[in-house]
């Protein structure tokens, strides 16, 4: 047993030779640093959170990772997750100690330390990356602010009766210009699945819009590719 289904596993020659490098690393003096330091972020990480009113399971953590208790911050840990995926930031929902939803949704939310101590972070860093988590939980809802921060704006360039013809621009949240794209918007009867004049409520809201737009500045690179009216 101690073998098999034990330590080694099942005789899988390149399994086993993965376990036999690892034990070799983890006799070094360089593993043994590294693991003090994963256990000191790990210290670090779960003190802020606790700062910032988070409930980890055991009220702390001796290891390399903790276990958050996410109900007093009105959020699901299968929406923790989600979010901070969306940030760039992984992490693990995960059910805790009389969780009272499914394990499909969870309470609660795990981190863990071995990855970011890998790319040489240490505790200080610990504080920021918190910081960070603390941000997206918080504002989990708030694609722009969690997410690619990337946004995007439309100006109507010209509009009459059936069709609309729009440009856009999309801009990352630091003032970069990503990208710029125009199209038309034709009516189009669901019948016969051909352009047609739309109901007059229809136009009237068409209208409505391309008064609001009409007066602006043209963009620059605006083409006439897809529009005789510019």
């Amino acid at each position: 047993l101690a073998v098999f289904p034990g330590n080694q596993g099942g005789p899988l020659e390149h399994v086993i030779a993965g376990k036999a490098i690892a034990f070799s690393e983890a006799l070094t003096d360089n593993f043994m640093s590294y693991m003090v330091q994963v256990r000191q972020n790990a210290k670090t990480m779960a003190e802020e959170f606790i700062k910032r009113d988070y409930k980890i399971i055991s009220g702390g953590t001796d290891n390399h990772m903790m276990l958050i208790d996410l109900r007093n911050k009105k959020i699901s840990g299968k929406d923790a997750e989600l979010a901070l995926v969306k940030a760039d930031i992984t992490a693990n929902k995960n059910m805790v100690p009389f969780d009272d939803k499914s394990p499909f949704i969870t309470s609660g939310i795990r981190f863990g330390t071995p990855a970011i101590t890998t790319r040489g972070l240490k505790e200080n860093d610990m504080i920021t990356i918190v910081g960070l988590i603390d941000k997206v939980i918080i504002n989990y809802n708030d694609e722009v602010l969690i997410g690619e921060g990337i946004h995007s704006k439309t100006q109507v360039i010209y509009g009459e009766n059936k069709k609309l013809h729009l440009f856009h621009w999309l801009h990352h949240n630091d003032g970069r210009l990503l990208a710029t794209a125009e199209h038309m918007l034709i009516h189009v009867d669901l019948k016969t699945r051909g352009a047609s004049m739309p109901g007059d409520s229809v136009i009237e809201k068409m209208e409505r819009i391309y008064s609001a737009h009409k007066n602006l500045p043209k963009p620059e690179g605006l083409s006439r590719a897809v529009g005789d009216k510019v």
